[in-house]
């Protein structure tokens, strides 16, 4: 089929394109209404008794130490598995999440490959419409991973206990929000996808069309024969 066969039967079909692009404004207009997503990604990082995050011989990396720091994560996140992506520094939102929260350890294995955890840390991602929402859900779960870490511990004596440092750089939480560019390239994406979905789906319905327009023909010539051979 040729490119003006293409534009014929998006004329002889105008109803198809006309289906699409009403189901096309009605999904930009409510994507373009979602409004802002507001996300924090805080860090608890677990080190050796009588060190701290800053010292290069902390113990972040140490295999029992990250042991320790994935047990944690596991009894905040209430024993629930995190979604794993193809990059370890793939954001919790991009992911179409606009209401959640994660709790994992950083995992450098990626999606298709098996868990690798470097370090001892421990990573919170919250993603939300409400920077309050937010804002008290990392205090509840900063608390949680306190309260299991002590719980853990609370047998062994003050100076061997692994310590668990919240990274204060960590804990702001950040507007996500389209810019006007990026609300002009989505629209025009989604012209682009019209027009070629009318395209394709107007010239299948016009070869459906044409095809039965022989047999259809064909059905009403015999039906006339065999009315003309009884009389």
């Amino acid at each position: 089929m040729t490119f003006n066969d293409v534009v014929r039967a998006m004329f002889r079909r105008w109803y198809v394109s006309v289906v699409i692009l009403a189901a096309a404004v009605g999904l930009t207009g409510a994507l373009l209404n979602l409004g802002s997503l507001y996300t924090t990604k805080t860090v608890v990082s677990f080190t050796l008794p009588s060190t701290s995050a800053l010292q290069p011989d902390n113990g972040t990396a140490d295999a029992s130490v990250i042991d320790f720091a994935s047990s944690v994560a596991n009894e905040a996140n209430s024993g629930q598995s995190s979604p794993q992506y193809a990059s370890v520094d793939a954001p919790f939102y991009g992911a179409g999440v606009r209401k959640g929260i994660t709790v994992r350890l950083p995992n450098y294995g990626g999606q298709w490959a098996p868990t690798s955890f470097m370090s001892a840390l421990i990573e919170i991602q919250i993603v939300g419409p409400d920077p309050t929402w937010v804002r008290a859900q990392q205090t509840a779960v900063l608390e949680r991973i306190r309260s299991r870490a002590h719980e853990q511990q609370s047998t062994a004596p003050r100076s061997r206990r692994i310590t668990a440092t919240v990274e204060p750089l960590t804990t702001q939480i950040v507007q996500i929000a389209p810019s006007n560019r990026d609300k002009l390239i989505g629209v025009a994406s989604m012209g682009l996808a019209v027009l070629i979905s009318s395209a394709w789906l107007s010239a299948a319905v016009d070869r459906v069309a044409r095809h039965r327009q022989p047999r259809a023909a064909r059905g009403r010539s015999r039906s006339g024969l065999a009315t003309s051979v009884v009389s």
